[in-house]
């Protein structure tokens, strides 16, 4: 059998929504209450309102899911830093697949999951109207369908291909990931 086809190894392979539900709970536990200081609470701020002029500073995609996550939350502030709750948590999940698949063991991935999900800077944007999360998801997306897409898959292709688009509407430095 090749390393690509031992890529798809089935150790582990259900407990992704385990350590999903375990960072989620963490970071939501955690988070940020109220108004955080510096550039969450202008993030916190500008999810009052869903304005995506020109003249609006970046990150369109995290505005919108903030001005959402306001709404439903009742408070644009609380809203926004469950924005990077939930995307910490996928962060994290996306970690703990990706080493799953290249370790070939559920063991590598719950200890890359639980070191990259416990460091104090990831669990601190984690909990706050920050941008640094979503980003992260993204980046952990498009790593994932790339070694996807290594084992030959047209459709992992694609979706890689979706994934840095949309993390385009977010954030540009996207681009410094991309081999080229």
């Amino acid at each position: 059998m090749t390393n690509r086809a031992r890529l798809g190894t089935d150790e582990g392979r259900g407990r992704w929504p385990l350590v999903f539900a375990v960072a989620l709970v963490l970071y939501v536990v955690s988070a940020c209450p109220v108004v955080f200081w510096g550039d969450s609470a202008e993030l916190s701020r500008r999810a009052l309102s869903l304005e995506l002029s020109p003249t609006a500073r970046g990150y369109p995609l995290h505005r919108v899911l903030s001005w959402a996550a306001g709404r439903i939350a009742g408070d644009a502030a609380f809203g926004s830093n469950l924005v990077s709750a939930v995307f910490g948590a996928v962060s994290a999940t996306l970690v703990y697949e990706i080493a799953r698949r290249l370790g070939r063991s559920a063991w590598a991935g719950l200890a890359a999951a639980l070191i990259t999900g416990l460091a104090h800077t990831f669990w601190s944007y984690s909990g706050v109207a920050e941008v640094y999360s979503l980003h992260t998801a993204f980046l952990c997306g498009a790593i994932l369908l790339a070694v996807l897409s290594d084992a030959g898959g047209k459709r992992e292709r694609v979706a890689l291909g979706v994934v840095l688009g949309l993390s385009l509407l977010h954030h540009r430095m996207i681009v410094f990931a991309v081999p080229g």
